[in-house]
């Protein structure tokens, strides 16, 4: 009894040797086909004799769990509903499997080609938490220069993700100061660029809505809101921070309080580093523009051209 057992083991590997292969052509299953559809039927004799058919220990598990097998007639149906986004997430090219059937009494070994095709049933889709946002912009930011960026919408539909979503500004407020670009570096974010002087004592708020719409017509909104930043609302400079000004090499507190009264006065407001111009040295803090930057390095030599 032992010994029978071990030959029938040994058997089925040298079957499959030994067996007919048979490969059948490409079948494209569109993504949610209704349960029950028959995908093939490998049995079409209509002489009476005895078949068997089995899935393959080595089938692909995740997709033959989809698929139920008809051992007598080889009909192979649809039994669980077919998402071709959950199935082939990581797949942007093509979804397709290999599904390995066995017939025991004729030793035959079929390959099924399955192919998932993808149908377009999902909107696009920004990536933050909600349908609003805020963007801010400084008052003073030089027209066609001065960009707001926004993350690119995707989609989890296949055909939807080689660049065909659309873009579309709409709602926007009368003498709306942007225009809507798509930037050509590898990020691929939607770029809002400044094409008008800013007056944040005129206008301090803009709003718009921006519209992605896929092949199929779906869409997604995104509300957006752009406040206008005064430069005089900026925080003022912090007259802790670390400043020294030295003439003939001793410190002069006197030229350090003035310093810090002008620097206030004049709205200079906090950098990340040390700048140093002439003999003043100065460490500041909270990274801004390097249009700011270079206001307060001005500020530095004018005040050094000043108390010289």
């Amino acid at each position: 009894m032992i010994k029978k057992f071990l030959f029938i083991i040994l058997l089925f590997p040298l079957t499959f040797i030994f067996c007919d292969l048979i490969e059948l052509s490409d079948i494209i299953i569109p993504e949610h086909t209704p349960i029950g559809y028959l995908v093939v039927k490998l049995n079409t004799s209509s002489i009476n004799q005895r078949y068997s058919y089995r899935f393959v220990n080595n089938n692909n598990r995740e997709i033959q769990q989809y698929f139920s097998l008809n051992s007598t007639t080889g009909e192979l149906r649809i039994v669980i509903d077919i998402d071709r986004e959950l199935i082939c997430l990581q797949r942007h090219i093509e979804c397709k499997f290999l599904l390995k059937i066995f017939e025991l009494y004729h030793e035959k070994l079929y390959h099924i080609p399955i192919i998932i095709d993808d149908i377009n049933d999902h909107q696009p889709i920004f990536p933050y938490k909600t349908s609003y946002i805020e963007l801010h912009i400084s008052e003073n930011s030089l027209p066609y220069q001065s960009k707001l960026f926004i993350q690119q919408a995707y989609d989890y539909d296949y055909m939807d993700n080689q660049n065909q979503l659309k873009y579309q500004l709409k709602n926007f407020d009368e003498n709306f100061p942007f225009i809507l670009e798509i930037n050509d570096d590898l990020s691929n974010r939607l770029v809002l660029l400044l094409i008008e002087i800013l007056d944040r004592e005129i206008i301090d708020s803009y709003n718009c809505t921006l519209y992605v719409t896929d092949t199929n017509e779906h869409y997604t909104e995104l509300f957006i809101k752009i406040i206008i930043d005064d430069v005089n609302d900026q925080s003022p400079i912090r007259t802790n921070i670390p400043l020294r000004i030295i003439t003939n090499g001793i410190p002069n507190e006197k030229l350090e309080t003035l310093f810090l009264k002008e620097a206030i006065q004049s709205n200079m407001i906090e950098l990340k580093g040390h700048r140093a111009v002439g003999g003043i040295r100065i460490s500041l803090y909270n990274g801004v523009t390097l249009e700011e930057t270079n206001q307060l390095l001005n500020f530095m030599r004018t005040f050094q051209t000043n108390n010289s």
